[in-house]
């Protein structure tokens, strides 16, 4: 059974929390990989969520929600099982850049991936819905990504 997301304190009334994606991965994802201080605590942790109806998501009914848990790999291809149907990912992956600052240099800090909700029907095909999550994920420095690499290559061999 999935555990509950962990409910954020309470903020001020008039408080919108609208952030970019630079914001997103740089001020609270990175900061919650290395178990720093988050700037305001508004995000809540939901084990699995996409293992979990898009409806089943605590404040999902809400609208816009924003959630840190850890990401799975695909069972099959692009495809993740939930509860009633799954999770696709759609498009093409996008960069998250920083903005060095006056120069016109850009860092690349993370990764943002589209994922559709599919309902399973039983007859296939299945039925895209209008429920979509944005995944974000840190990017990985180039030496560590060869690195990593070369040791699946030592492993499977």
């Amino acid at each position: 059974m999935d555990r509950p997301a962990q409910a954020p304190t309470q903020l001020p009334p008039g408080f919108r929390f609208h952030p970019t994606d630079e914001e997103l991965v740089v001020l609270y994802l990175r900061r919650k990989a290395l178990a720093r201080p988050l700037p305001a605590a508004v995000i809540p942790v939901v084990h699995d969520v996409a293992r979990l109806d898009p409806w089943d998501v605590t404040g999902a009914s809400e609208g816009e929600g924003y959630f840190f848990s850890l990401r799975r790999a695909p069972a099959t291809g692009r495809r993740r099982r939930a509860g009633s149907g799954y999770w696709k990912a759609t498009g093409k992956e996008k960069p998250v850049f920083l903005q060095c600052g006056g120069e016109q240099r850009q860092l690349l800090v993370g990764v943002k991936t589209a994922l559709a909700f599919h309902r399973r029907e039983p007859p296939p095909p299945s039925s895209r819905t209008g429920w979509v999550m944005h995944e974000y994920r840190l990017a990985v420095p180039r030496g560590v990504a060869d690195q990593r690499k070369k040791n699946a290559r030592h492993l499977t061999s």
